[in-house]
């Protein structure tokens, strides 16, 4: 054996030369979706065949295009991968290529998606009256969870009739107990620089963290030409030791 490969070999374009709506810059109303564009595997080909369709319907019927950003859906990294920087070989979607992966999980995929399925009439009035009720739940126990203050004494009552070893934890908000008590029989340490933790009532407990993610969908948004990888900013603040 020469070198590995693929037992097929097909053609494909250079997708730097596609829109984000995966429509063909030189041929207006062409959208190209799947192995053509550089990728491999089903479900690379099927995120991408449905952007392009919703977005070909949407240019027929004279509507905004649907355009997701990288915060917002793995596929939206897919491609914004490659329409910014292309590719020399099978593009295949990893996690690892998402910047904030701990945001793009499958609990709160309603959250993200569901506004822009409703945009393009995809969610009913049933389901999106459905979504509307759970999101007013959740800003009711979030606010109920940041203005409830814990004691060390209702901690340690708490503790003892789960059976957990009982802390000297000192008094905090109900959120940041929540999400430690979780994953940990310790004390909540102190907001690190990015997130550690997680559980499917999800808060970040790092509000640097938040912000960072924040400032990332904006720089999405304003960036005029889609340059490198963006960096979130603790990545870059990260403790590592640097070259001198």
């Amino acid at each position: 054996m020469l070198r590995p490969g693929y037992a097929i070999e097909y053609d494909s374009i250079d997708p730097t030369e596609l829109e984000r709506t995966l429509e063909t810059k030189k041929i207006a109303g062409l959208f190209l979706a799947g192995q053509i564009n550089g990728t491999s595997g089903y479900e690379e080909a099927a995120c991408q065949g449905l952007m392009a369709g919703i977005n070909a319907a949407l240019k027929v019927k004279s509507q905004p295009p649907l355009i997701l950003d990288r915060t917002e859906a793995y596929t939206a990294i897919l491609i914004d991968d490659l329409i910014s920087k292309g590719t020399n070989e099978p593009y295949r979607m990893f996690t690892s290529r998402a910047e904030f992966r701990l945001h793009l999980r499958i609990d709160n995929a309603d959250r993200r998606l569901t506004p822009h399925g409703r945009r393009i009439g995809l969610i009913p009035d049933a389901a999106w009256a459905d979504f509307q009720a759970k999101q007013n739940r959740l800003q009711e126990m979030k606010q109920l969870l940041e203005k409830t203050k814990v004691t060390g004494a209702m901690l340690e009552k708490i503790n003892t009739h789960v059976g957990r070893t009982p802390s000297s934890a000192q008094p905090s908000k109900a959120r940041r107990q929540l999400i430690w008590q979780t994953r940990s029989d310790k004390p909540a340490p102190n907001c690190s620089s990015a997130p550690r933790l997680q559980s499917r009532t999800w808060f970040p407990p790092c509000e640097n963290w938040t912000q960072d993610f924040l400032q990332e969908k904006r720089s999405v948004r304003i960036r005029a030409n889609p340059g490198p990888l963006f960096l979130p900013k603790f990545a870059m603040n990260s403790s590592r030791s640097k070259p001198k």
